[in-house]
């Protein structure tokens, strides 16, 4: 349907899955067939890392895909706070894409 655009409704919801880190000031944008995902990440102590994984929802949050696979930047394993960026490869990942866009950021402490 959209191969080569990318409709979106933009929305953003933040799920954050935490114990001391937090995942705040959450945006996204697209940028071509892409979408960048910013965040800022706080609550990591010294020598702590998390896991973030991100997952997306075209029909408003009601249900949500598992953890996105096409993703560079800071995603999966991230060892510091600070601001964040992730950049999603749509079309790498979905054949079609639109909807109600919904992301859900998840930060995890690293168990080591």
């Amino acid at each position: 349907m959209f191969r080569n655009s990318l409709f979106i409704l933009f929305t953003l919801t933040i799920s954050v899955n935490t114990f001391s880190q937090k995942v705040s000031n959450a945006d996204f944008q697209k940028q071509g067939n892409s979408i960048e995902i910013t965040y800022t990440l706080s609550g990591l102590k010294y020598n702590q890392t998390c896991i973030v994984d991100i997952a997306v929802s075209t029909d408003g949050g009601a249900t949500f895909s598992k953890p996105l696979k096409y993703v560079k930047g800071d995603v999966g394993l991230v060892e510091t706070n600070g601001s964040k960026k992730a950049v999603w490869n749509v079309f790498d990942e979905f054949e079609s894409f639109e909807g109600n866009i919904v992301f859900d950021i998840k930060a995890r402490l690293e168990k080591k």
